[in-house]
């Protein structure tokens, strides 16, 4: 179908950074700056009638909402052995919610329904205690069920060589529940293998595995690899075993993927 649709966002942030560095003196670590940062965005998207629009368009709801959010930061001044100073992020702690105007006004006389204008609260953590060592979490609380909707957690340790371990734990609430574990290993210079594994947690079952095999140079790789994975349909569960070959060329593309 063919057509057409105009509209137009509008949006106002408004931030301020405050900061105090305190002296440390312990070891390597010679001061820590703590930041804070308080922001507010109000959006504005308009309700368009977008029955003419083409059908392969995503239809676009209106929006009128206020996002308020408030950032920790913590930056360490470390001292390396070469006596040269060195600054590194090692904790950062998000907080976020959104307040929707439109459904705040809502008519609720003939749908007999609650307004909930809160969104959940979005909570970001950034944890780096030590150079070769992260943990992140992606969370969010609902105001209204008092409860985690949401709970991702990665934690990896990596060296200078670029060998890694990634552990993660993905919850969407009545959705998802995944253990993950993804190795890389740098066996030369051109060379990694390359391990990823997601296990249902539900269903107590690995629902996908790859093995592969990453060749690189400096504008181009080959990736060689093998998947298993499980895919629930209504007449039950499909098993899906891939062999492929994947070139890269960098900046321009790849041919062939997962």
């Amino acid at each position: 179908k063919q057509g057409n649709r105009g509209l137009y966002t509008a949006a106002l942030n408004l931030r301020t950074e405050i900061n105090r560095v305190f002296d440390v003196n312990s070891g390597p670590v010679q001061k820590i700056r703590h930041g804070i940062v308080p922001e507010v965005t109000y959006t504005y998207v308009p309700d368009v009638n977008q029955t003419s629009a083409p059908d392969f368009l995503t239809i676009i709801n209106g929006q009128n909402t206020i996002m308020y959010a408030l950032t920790n930061s913590f930056v360490a001044k470390v001292l390396g052995t070469d006596g040269k100073p060195s600054y590194r992020e090692f904790l950062r702690v998000k907080l976020a919610q959104t307040y929707d105007i439109k459904e705040a006004t809502r008519d609720v006389s003939a749908s007999g329904t609650d307004r909930k204008p809160f969104s959940d609260v979005g909570l970001e953590v950034d944890f780096l205690p030590f150079q070769y060592l992260s943990f992140l979490a992606r969370n969010a609380y609902s105001v209204y069920n008092t409860n985690f909707t949401q709970a991702n957690y990665d934690l990896t340790l990596h060296d200078s060589r670029g060998d890694s371990a990634t552990l993660a734990y993905r919850y969407t609430q009545n959705s998802i529940e995944e253990i993950n574990l993804a190795l890389k290993a740098v066996v030369t210079k051109t060379t990694d293998l390359i391990y990823f594994q997601r296990r249902d947690q539900f269903n107590q079952r690995d629902v996908e595995k790859k093995f592969s095999i990453n060749y690189h140079k400096q504008c181009w790789n080959v990736e060689i690899g093998y998947a298993e994975k499980v895919n629930a349909t209504a007449t039950g569960d499909q098993y899906d075993k891939t062999f492929m070959i994947a070139f890269s060329l960098y900046g321009l593309g790849k041919v062939g993927g997962w």
